[in-house]
């Protein structure tokens, strides 16, 4: 499900416009070769409740409220995701709150994450809002065991465990 910003389309469009004016639909970008993967905008007028797989890249502008999977990701100052990323290279200059896995994660001053990150590589710039743990991995299926090893279903556990500092 997604909604888009009334406010945002175009009082003198045609039906047919309008209509074809919802959808974020893949475009192919001029600075690369014509043979590279499709980037998919989703504008900041638009907020998605779902998950959401592509195979090319995706800049996001709007709101994600699920999962995300792609090639690459990059998290605009305007947008939002609150669930796990899943990508070969994720730049976030915006928010983030769930669990990454990316080969290469870029985290920009202007970046709000609070999440674990799995990653081969991984930069931050200085000003950067994060919370969560960083961890090395070899492989994407290495990442999705630790990820779920690290699950805890919340009151399944009915010790405490303490320790004294010395």
């Amino acid at each position: 499900m997604f909604t888009r910003n009334s406010d945002s389309i175009n009082s003198k469009t045609s039906s047919k416009e309008e209509t074809t004016s919802h959808r974020a639909a893949p475009i192919e970008t001029s600075s690369k070769p014509s043979n590279s993967a499709r980037e998919t905008v989703i504008s900041n007028d638009l907020t998605i409740h779902g998950n959401v797989t592509s195979e090319g890249i995706v800049r996001l502008e709007g709101t994600i409220i699920g999962d995300m999977n792609c090639s690459s990701l990059v998290v605009e100052n305007d947008g939002a995701i609150s669930g796990n990323i899943s990508a070969k290279e994720v730049k976030v200059h915006g928010r983030v709150e769930g669990t990454v896995h990316g080969d290469n994660v870029m985290l920009h001053s202007s970046a709000f994450v609070e999440g674990d990150i799995y990653h081969q590589g991984i930069g931050i710039e200085m000003g950067t809002h994060y919370d969560g743990r960083l961890k090395w991995v070899d492989s994407a299926e290495e990442a999705e065991r630790l990820t779920n090893k690290n699950r805890q279903p919340i009151g399944n556990d009915n010790h405490i465990h303490a320790e004294a500092a010395e």
